[in-house]
């Protein structure tokens, strides 16, 4: 195929889904790639089904190309450094921190709302500079409008979820900095909402799992303390729209988050080693 002869293995492999996608319509995909090689954002956008297709190849690029990055990354710091057989490999920690929050689709901008999260995570040094993580985090999200002389409304919202995070740590410059990739399944166990200083809990149906993605970059003070910037971007509705949203977006992807509202969380996360372990 067309796609194959142009792309290497490794791409073929990523691209499979793409390909299943348009391998029955031959002029789309003709079109298709000739306006992404071209950068014909107008055809891409101007039919919903090529908008689809070209925002799964441009994700998948950028995955793609993220993933690339870290694994030079990797071989270089691994390549520099030397093996202790006296670390740590399983940790036990406790983390903390400040969240600012906003909700993407409800007309208000800003992450004016202030939270909290705290909860334990198990680490895993799987290589030398690769640690997978979890654990179980309480964590507040929501939004938040005070009046003011362009929009004299006022509105609160405050979740409350219990949210598992599985993340994966890249550490490099002589382990000093790391960079976390990942994904946080989210339960969503209480809330209140305000319009107007008039409380407006329960009138609407709130989803109670909510699926989020994990990036963030981060500094280990020493051994046993880091702290880390991260944010954390819901990509399903926590709330759907009751009637679908009659706004067209010429981005492919903003369209992708038009069906309700979505969380964006900034953290900043310090977390403590409690425990640790040799391997066996």
């Amino acid at each position: 195929m067309i796609i194959k002869k142009k792309h290497s293995h490794s791409n073929t492999i990523l691209n499979i889904q793409f390909i299943s996608d348009i391998k029955n319509d031959h002029k789309g995909r003709i079109e298709i790639l000739k306006a992404y090689k071209e950068k014909r954002i107008d055809i891409l956008c101007g039919n919903p089904r090529y908008a689809l297709w070209f925002t799964q190849y441009s994700m998948i690029k950028f995955f793609q190309n993220i993933w690339l990055f870290l694994m030079v990354l990797l071989f270089i710091e691994n390549a520099t450094s030397q093996t202790t057989y006296d670390e740590k490999r399983f940790f036990l920690g406790i983390a903390v921190g400040p969240t600012a929050c906003q909700v993407h689709g409800d007309n208000y901008s800003g992450y004016n709302k202030l939270g909290f999260m705290g909860g334990l995570l198990v680490h895993y040094k799987w290589f030398q500079n690769v640690i997978p993580q979890t654990g179980i985090v309480y964590i507040q999200k929501g939004s938040r409008h005070n009046p003011d002389s362009a929009n004299l409304s006022q509105y609160l919202l405050q979740l409350h979820f219990i949210e598992i995070p599985t993340n994966i740590k890249f550490l490099f410059l002589k382990k000093k900095l790391f960079i976390t990739l990942g994904h946080s399944v989210s339960y969503l166990f209480s809330y209140y909402e305000e319009v107007n200083y008039l409380n407006t809990t329960n009138l609407v149906k709130n989803e109670k799992f909510e699926f989020s993605i994990n990036t963030g970059f981060g500094y280990q003070i020493n051994d046993k303390i880091n702290i880390e910037l991260r944010a954390n971007n819901g990509y399903t509705p926590f709330r759907r729209f009751a009637f679908p949203s009659n706004i067209f977006y010429n981005n492919p992807i903003a369209r992708m988050f038009n069906k309700g509202l979505y969380n964006n969380i900034l953290e900043i996360i310090f977390t403590y080693h409690l425990y640790g372990k040799n391997a066996e």
